[in-house]
């Protein structure tokens, strides 16, 4: 469940940063598969540079996202 998690939106060149502090990508159910929306854990939400720089590239991220398609 996601229910009081917070994810920010990941792909391969910030999906490392999130798996360094022990992440998880969400995931609706456990029979879907893993959406590239990453588990914000709380040693980096204590950290507010390092949650603004995650979470500046998770914005850039969703920006270019329609551009990808």
């Amino acid at each position: 469940t996601s229910e009081g998690e917070f994810f920010l939106k990941a792909d391969a060149t910030n999906k490392a940063q999130f798996e360094k502090f022990g992440s998880r990508p969400f995931s609706p159910d456990k029979t879907k598969k893993p959406m590239n929306y990453w588990l914000v854990a709380e040693e980096v939400l204590a950290d507010g540079a390092l949650l603004q720089s995650l979470a500046s590239r998770a914005v850039r991220l969703a920006q270019l996202a329609p551009l990808l398609l």
